[in-house]
């Protein structure tokens, strides 16, 4: 199961970067059924690669990404799953919060959602 979700992150993180038309929308697609699958991890994996597809592709539709992970924020099987669904919505939700964060290849989840908790934070900060 493990070599699945490996093979399947892996999978994922390539439709990201392959541009044409139909892999970015197989890409969201893919995203969609990786975070209703119920796997912990690749639920997890799939969180930070929809944030990124996001963060990469702004003006990409994710309506349904963000009905799914709506749903993982409210209802997902651990505290950290449901943060993390939080914080990937809220870049599909408002994508303009997060212009200034820089787009790379970000490869340590854990890091990359502290900045963006970070990059939230200071941005609802500014706001008040």
């Amino acid at each position: 199961m493990k070599i699945l979700t490996i093979f399947l992150a892996i999978f994922l993180t390539i439709n990201v970067f392959a541009q044409s038309e139909k892999n970015l929308t197989s890409a969201v697609q893919n995203y969609k059924k990786a975070l209703n699958s119920g796997n912990p991890g690749l639920v997890e994996s799939a969180i930070f690669h929809a944030a990124k597809f996001k963060l990469f592709f702004p003006e990409r539709d994710t309506e349904c990404l963000k009905k799914c992970l709506a749903k993982l924020a409210k209802n997902g099987e651990n505290d950290t799953l449901s943060y993390k669904a939080y914080l990937a919505n809220q870049i599909l939700t408002q994508p303009n919060l997060f212009i200034n964060i820089e787009k790379k290849n970000y490869k340590d989840s854990q890091a990359f959602f502290r900045m963006i908790a970070a990059e939230l934070q200071s941005q609802l900060l500014a706001d008040k």
